[in-house]
């Protein structure tokens, strides 16, 4: 519901300074991240947070899935990787791996 969401975007405004200095974060990174369903901003945060985790955690290769849909997210997180200093390279990933709907990004 509504009030659930608004409830977790609360306690998660106040979770940043935390995590930012703990050293068991970069433990928590997943190769993955999921942003199909959320709302473009809520997207781009969350987008933004992983990247912080992933290089933490010196992983070398992520998978961005976003979905089809209106493309939106699409398009916000291929300009994000574009801007992004840490990104070597990203593609879409291999039609049997999600397609136009799954971003591959190679991190420097």
């Amino acid at each position: 519901t509504d009030r659930d969401i608004d409830k977790l975007a609360a306690g998660q405004k106040q979770q940043p300074q935390r995590r930012a200095t703990s050293a068991s974060r970069s433990s928590r990174a997943h190769s993955s991240l999921d942003l199909r369903g959320q709302r473009y901003e809520e997207a781009m945060v969350n987008l933004d947070r992983y990247f912080d985790t992933v290089l933490l955690s010196g992983l070398s290769t992520v998978t961005i899935i976003h979905g089809i849909g209106t493309g939106a997210i699409r398009q916000g997180v291929q300009q994000y990787l574009k801007r992004n200093k840490h990104v070597k390279a990203y593609s879409y990933a291999p039609a049997n791996e999600g397609g136009t709907g799954a971003t591959i990004v190679t991190l420097k």
